[in-house]
């Protein structure tokens, strides 16, 4: 992780100097005073904290008021976020794929791209790789190819390997779908042991949620939950953390206790109508018309509530069951949400309390007169209910790697000629999600910095 947070501003400057990629800095801007005065209000408790804030930040009585306007970084409150707003970008990564592609044929003959065609095997000679073997997936064709440099691989994780995912997931976390490439089948992981290369936190995956049962028509993930007269709760009727937290946090809660291998996102009428589809431009689980008629379930009280939950249950996850108490427990359970919404204050949980949660949540809703926008009295004649269920971006092991993007072997030596970037290796940022875009970075930084290090004259064959 130091690698990462240290190399990433040099390397940044060597890909804009050499127009490798276009960084397009496109800041997601809040809409509406009363975030800005959060943000406004964060940054100023950091400024009081820190006499020397300004001249490390470059933030002042200039530009406060601009910057409170930008969206807060997923780590807003963190003390060692001392630019805790301006850091958020547009999400496009198709812009990002087109830029690299477009990297790789500005070097015209001196570089191939080959589609439909899978690393299959390495090469060795004297202990060093020298090359790979490639076929062609449709005629099964295998090639060797050789390489003057090195081999670096990114070829994502495992998302799409069913056996990979039951072994180290566990059978009662194999994921409900992933919005990774269907060619994450942990190729590397697969030649790495052929050759006694050791894996690393197989286990980690970049997480989030999804509406069950699994359908891309919805959209691929849930990652912010939307809506304010709503709460997530267990199968015992109880809420467990606050639905606020961000998607990985929201999956790690799901993943660290079997309890919650399905959860239930139950919320109103009301949040229905207001908040359907997906939010910011992300997923969100609320379903739009038209794809809500396999998903959810309403009820005119809990009693209802429940009869409908378990018979979906039944269909998309059959082996988990409710507490026999789920009814009571969720009755009481929305009571003291409702006391808690009209106080402005969760005392469970803390929703709302942070600035990047806060901001993150839609606009305040026209009726919500009640301090705290992330929440409204739930509607205990009108319910509804979704189904959530656990889902990757991608996982995030496979062989370790050095600063340099370098596979380690089992001495923890790295493995002459042969380096790996991005998903298909252990990730630097363990079970975290330090920030938005930090998927991507990993890769663009281990593997550049990997390209630079197989160039160097004593790594050339």
């Amino acid at each position: 992780m130091r690698a990462f947070a240290y190399d990433w501003p040099k390397i940044v400057e060597i890909i804009l100097e050499n127009k490798f990629m276009d960084l397009k800095a496109v800041n997601v801007r809040s809409s509406n005073t009363e975030d800005a005065a959060r943000c406004e209000a964060l940054i100023r408790k950091k400024m009081t904290a820190d006499p020397n804030f300004s001249e490390k930040t470059g933030i002042n009585e200039k530009n406060i008021k601009f910057l409170s306007g930008l969206m807060p970084s997923y780590c807003a409150e963190h003390p060692q976020d001392l630019c805790p707003t301006g850091k958020v970008l547009a999400p496009d990564g198709s812009t990002t794929s087109k830029q690299l592609e477009k990297a790789v044929r500005s070097f015209g003959d001196k570089s191939e791209i080959r589609m439909g065609t899978q690393v299959v095997d390495l090469v060795f000679e004297n202990g060093r790789v020298i090359g790979a073997v490639i076929m062609d997936v449709k005629t099964k064709e295998t090639k060797k190819v050789r390489a003057r440099n090195g081999v670096i691989f990114g070829t994502g994780g495992y998302s799409h390997n069913d056996e990979m995912k039951k072994k180290y997931m566990g059978a009662k976390f194999v994921p409900y779908g992933t919005c990774s490439s269907n060619t994450n089948t942990g190729d590397l992981c697969t030649i790495a042991q052929k050759y006694n290369i050791s894996l690393s936190g197989m286990n980690q995956a970049w997480f989030k949620q999804v509406v069950l049962p699994f359908s891309m028509r919805r959209f691929p993930g849930a990652f912010f939950l939307q809506g304010d007269s709503f709460i997530v709760v267990d199968k015992f009727g109880k809420r467990y953390a606050c639905e606020k937290d961000f998607y990985q946090q929201r999956g790690m809660q799901m993943y660290q206790n079997p309890d919650r291998q399905v959860v239930f996102f139950v919320f109103d009428k009301r949040s229905r109508e207001l908040y359907p589809g997906p939010i910011k431009g992300l997923g969100g689980p609320i379903p739009g018309d038209g794809v809500d008629k396999d998903c959810m379930v309403e009820g005119s009280n809990e009693e209802e509530l429940t009869k409908g939950i378990k018979d979906l249950l039944a269909k998309v996850a059959p082996d988990f069951t409710l507490d026999s108490n789920f009814t009571s427990t969720l009755q009481a359970q929305i009571g003291r949400f409702n006391e808690y919404a009209r106080e402005g204050k969760d005392p469970e949980f803390g929703r709302g309390d942070d600035t990047a949660q806060y901001c993150w949540h839609i606009l305040r809703a026209k009726d919500n007169k009640f301090k705290n926008k992330t929440m409204y009295p739930i509607d205990q004649k009108n319910l509804r209910c979704i189904l959530l269920g656990l889902s990757t971006l991608d996982t995030k092991g496979g062989p370790r790697i050095n600063a340099d993007g370098q596979i380690l072997g089992r001495a923890s030596d790295p493995v002459e000629g042969l380096y790996g970037a991005g998903n298909c290796v252990r990730s630097s940022t363990h079970f975290s999600y330090p920030a938005s875009g930090a998927t991507l970075s990993n890769a663009v930084l281990f593997g550049f910095k990997a390209g630079l290090h197989a160039m160097k004259p004593k790594n050339k064959l």
